[in-house]
């Protein structure tokens, strides 16, 4: 396959021959050297470092399934996103923990969802109870520093 698009650094028509899923020669292309709104654009692949979910899921849930974390990684492809972090934000420890052992068996069970899963963002638990430090992370949930959940978290 082969496809002619436009480098988003320079501008410039390139054409992409990819083999089996594989790039395997980039070179100058033939177009128009006007740009237009119809130009076909190509660029590095997008990373998202803190994804939360999609479509009301939170990777936060308790109730949160490895069918839906395979869906929602793989979904992300669709927006130009490559790799990513699911999210989990401050909650309590055992929802926090279903969340990372929810994501890493859907890592498990798909070859592609583990191969665009870089890690896991962990916003909290251990954040300042002071209001305007905390942000948004309900203050009941809050702890201070503990080595054995940390350890249970990297476990998970």
């Amino acid at each position: 396959m082969v496809i002619i698009a436009r480098d988003f650094e320079t501008s410039n028509w390139i054409e992409i021959e990819i083999r089996g899923g594989i790039i395997v020669a980039v070179r100058p292309g033939d177009g128009p050297s006007a740009t237009s709104a119809n130009d076909d654009w190509v660029g590095p692949a997008f990373w998202d470092i803190q994804l939360n979910g999609r479509w009301g899921h939170s990777f936060s849930s308790p109730e949160l399934t490895v069918e839906q974390v395979v869906a929602i990684v793989r979904a992300q492809g669709s927006l130009g996103t490559a790799r990513l972090c699911p999210t989990l934000i401050t909650t309590p420890p055992g929802q926090m923990l279903h969340g990372v052992r929810t994501i890493a068996a859907a890592c498990d069970a798909d070859p592609e969802t583990a191969r665009k899963v870089l890690g896991i963002h962990l916003e909290g638990p251990f954040l300042s109870h002071r209001e305007g430090y905390r942000g948004a992370h309900p203050a009941d949930a809050l702890r201070d520093p503990d080595i054995e959940l940390f350890d249970e978290l990297q476990d998970a």
